[in-house]
This record gives C-alpha cells, structure tokens and sequence, in this order.
C-alpha cells in the first residue's frame, strides 16, 4: 500500500473508495454483540493464519 500511496498517481483512492462501504457495513454488524465478536474471532483467526504464512514466506500467486 506505500508504493502506491507514495507513487502520487491517485490510484490509491480508487481501492479506498471501493472498501470504504465495508467498514460502514461493519460497524452497523457491530451494534449487535454475538455478531461483532463473531467478525472479530474471524479476523483474529485470519490475522494469525496470514502471518504464519507471511513468516513461513509462503506466498501463493
């Protein structure tokens, strides 16, 4: 995400605008608690998968 946000070519802001509905979804999904530590579980588990990956330098093209 540096390069292209160092790049100054504004492509950046294409990605941003796409993901910025998600995070609203979200936090509306958030309001109910079983549902927001449901997300929260799901990323924390992808979270360590992804970095064991990165670490193990595993990368899948």
């Amino acid at each position: 995400m540096l390069i292209p946000a160092n790049s100054g070519s504004g492509s950046l802001v294409r990605y941003a605008l796409v993901i910025f509905p998600i995070f609203m979804m979200l936090g509306w999904w958030g309001q109910r608690p079983w549902l927001d530590r449901l997300i929260s579980t799901l990323f924390c588990v992808f979270l360590g998968i992804y970095s064991a990956v990165f670490v193990n330098w595993v990368f899948m093209g």
